[in-house]
């Protein structure tokens, strides 16, 4: 009796090639035929989406081991800057508590989940994972700038209080100021955006310039200021709680070149791109105006601040740090009018946003506004705590106070 199976593996050669090539070959011809309906008008099996949808957390779970947790996941200002992002994009796929998704969302292949109720079935790491790098073949976007880990932890820490909020806690937290603001700036958006794209840019099958459409269309309509006034607020001073940075006392060419850094991506984050991408130069120009003008307000809290820290700040931002060759914060900030172009106004700013952004800078994450950065070099040399007494020191001074004491 003949065997079916072929007794040696060196016989097992023709007729598994033979396989491989068939396999291939009708791949080749159903590809090429474009006999399979892609359409998204037809839902996925029940079994094959319960298939896709498993290979992906169990991807996620894989590659998000590698994310450190921060000490600080659940402060209230990491809550609020996820928020804020949240109502301005991602609540057009996710939906938002007590009210149902967009019609059109719904309507995608794989559909976007309600993460009100779904949030739940993934780990913090997880959900900063999914923000920062997405998931291929979902419409699920990276983060726009992956150098700011810190922005998708913040969306995480949002994320993971979603459940436990009703539609006014989320309305209040996303939206902020803004929807009280009525006021409008003197500008208009324009007409006409002439091509400055390369002409190897013109030939792909997407535009990456400025002005860009976006998810909500303020700057098309002239509503920069309810948009703006969301995280940052009518007057500048932003939410209260160190979320958002004191535009207040900042200089109208340093805001006018932190937009344009942010457009152009030189400045990286992921909250601010989308947001300054959609201006047009005008709007820029007229954002940059109208919050430099504004009264020059220290962010509330300083009553709060630990006297000894401040003094320990004060040292660092009067002298640096000798001993490791670290120059005064002094010595560039808060100097005179014309360098308050070039480097920003601490004095009055957040202490909790200062922090950060020196954080930023020693990972080399922050990137640049304007031509010189000494910050990437300098932060380097500072300690956390070092990092932490200095921006205290700075939140503790009234704004304008060592400028006008250098003109005495």
């Amino acid at each position: 009796m003949n065997k079916f199976f072929p007794d040696r593996l060196s016989l097992w050669i023709g007729p598994l090639g033979t396989a491989v090539v068939a396999v291939a070959v009708v791949a080749v011809v159903v590809l090429v035929s474009g006999i399979i309906n892609l359409a998204a008008s037809i839902p996925h099996p029940e079994g094959w989406a319960n298939i896709l949808h498993y290979g992906m957390k169990r991807a996620v779970a894989f590659h998000a081991g590698d994310l450190k947790e921060p000490d600080d996941f659940d402060a209230d200002w990491r809550v609020a800057q996820g928020a804020a992002h949240y109502g301005h994009v991602c609540v057009s796929c996710h939906g938002a508590p007590e009210l149902g998704q967009n019609a059109v969302v719904l309507k995608m292949r794989p559909r976007p989940q309600y993460l009100v109720e779904s949030v739940d079935q993934l780990s913090n790491k997880e959900l900063a994972w999914i923000v920062l790098h997405g998931v291929k073949y979902t419409a699920m976007p990276a983060w726009t700038d992956a150098d700011r880990e810190d922005e998708a932890w913040s969306m995480a820490a949002f994320l993971r209080k979603l459940p436990e909020m009703d539609y006014a806690t989320y309305r209040d937290l996303a939206y902020g100021q803004g929807r009280s603001i009525t006021k409008k700036l003197d500008v208009e958006f324009g007409d006409h955006f002439p091509d400055t794209r390369s002409p190897a840019a013109k030939r792909a099958e997407y535009r990456s310039s400025t002005p860009a459409s976006g998810f909500l269309e303020f700057a098309m309509q002239d509503t920069l200021l309810p948009m703006c006034g969301r995280c940052h607020g009518e007057d500048g001073t932003g939410r209260g709680i160190g979320a958002f940075p004191n535009l207040s006392m900042q200089n109208e060419q340093y805001l006018k070149k932190s937009l344009e850094a942010y457009a152009s991506g030189e400045r990286h984050s992921g909250f601010m791109r989308p947001v300054a991408t959609q201006l047009s130069q005008p709007q820029i120009e007229a954002l940059a105006k109208y919050y430099a003008s504004q009264p020059d307000v220290r962010a509330p809290g300083a009553d709060k601040l630990d006297p000894a820290l401040v003094e320990k700040g004060r040292q660092i931002a009067q002298d640096g740090v000798p001993s490791r060759n670290v120059a005064a914060c002094l010595s560039c900030h808060e100097q005179t009018q014309f360098t308050s172009r070039v480097f920003p106004n601490l004095s009055g700013q957040y202490a909790t946003y200062t922090e950060n952004q020196l954080k930023l800078f020693a990972k080399n994450d922050r990137g640049n506004v304007g031509d010189y950065n000494p910050m990437d070099e300098l932060s380097h040399a500072l300690t956390d705590e070092e990092m932490k007494a200095v921006s205290a020191y700075f939140q503790s001074v009234e704004p304008g106070e060592l400028v006008q004491e250098k003109a005495q």
